[in-house]
């Protein structure tokens, strides 16, 4: 395989009770639209006019969706940022 096709292969840590996290985030990355949206930073000229939580949430997850995408095949990658700021967003989800 070239390294184009094993971009994105990254698997995600398993945080306690995040599988279901961790599935929709693995979705989400491979949404072509979402992705390149983060990859390419287009989100960037959306957060001029967003509430700090919603740009730090979003920053998070832009992050992650880079990681995932940057990292070599077969790596785990821990969404334990993003995990906090969903948990600073909707803190009903504090201690998941």
């Amino acid at each position: 395989k070239n390294s184009k096709s094993a971009q994105g292969l990254a698997g995600l840590r398993n945080l306690g009770n995040t599988c279901f996290m961790n599935s929709i985030l693995q979705c989400l990355s491979n949404t072509r639209e979402l992705r390149d949206y983060c990859l390419q930073r287009l989100y960037m000229r959306d957060l001029s006019h967003s509430s700090s939580a919603h740009t730090a949430l979003m920053e998070e997850f832009a992050k992650l969706i880079q990681t995932i995408w940057t990292s070599s095949p077969n790596d785990v990658v821990s969404p334990s940022e993003f995990k906090t700021q969903i948990q600073r967003y909707a803190p009903r989800f504090v201690g998941y």
